[in-house]
């Protein structure tokens, strides 16, 4: 037996989906921008392994959407065998988004640590504590912020 959803829960989840994609878009150019100042290397930089997790965000938000195609348009559920294999998609993305950041990060801090980069004392302006982590190429950068 399929469930069928009325016009105001497809209109629901229409603006619900629209709402979590330009969530995804946003988070994802976000890391992009975090990874191009990484990547240049300047003098003072403040690393999150939280801007890496933005990078893969769309993973677990691709079968999301395409789980939300048939609600909002046919007004059905969608199939059971599409949202078996789509919630296996999710599941792996999930640990994906887990554990990459990790290992990113290592291999990044690394990097940084082979450059000459020294790891500032306390927590950066405007994160929380254990989010992020100001990295320096000389000590007396460390007062200053960016």
């Amino acid at each position: 037996m399929s469930v069928k959803f009325n016009v105001k829960q497809r209109i629901g989840f229409f603006f619900m989906m629209l709402c979590l994609i330009l969530l995804t878009f946003f988070a994802f150019f976000m890391g992009v921008d975090s990874w191009e100042e990484y990547l240049q290397f300047p003098k003072s930089i403040t690393y999150s392994g939280g801007n890496t997790l933005t990078l893969l965000f769309p993973l677990m938000m691709i079968p999301l959407t395409l789980l939300s195609i048939d609600p909002i348009f046919k007004g059905i559920r969608s199939p059971l065998e599409r949202a078996r294999k789509l919630t296996k998609w999710l599941v792996y993305s999930f640990f994906i988004i887990m554990i990459v950041p990790i290992f990113v990060s290592l291999f990044y801090i690394n990097i940084m640590e082979n450059k000459g980069y020294i790891a500032c004392k306390g927590i950066p302006t405007g994160y929380t504590p254990g989010a992020a982590t100001k990295y320096v190429l000389e000590l007396s950068l460390c007062k200053k912020n960016k």
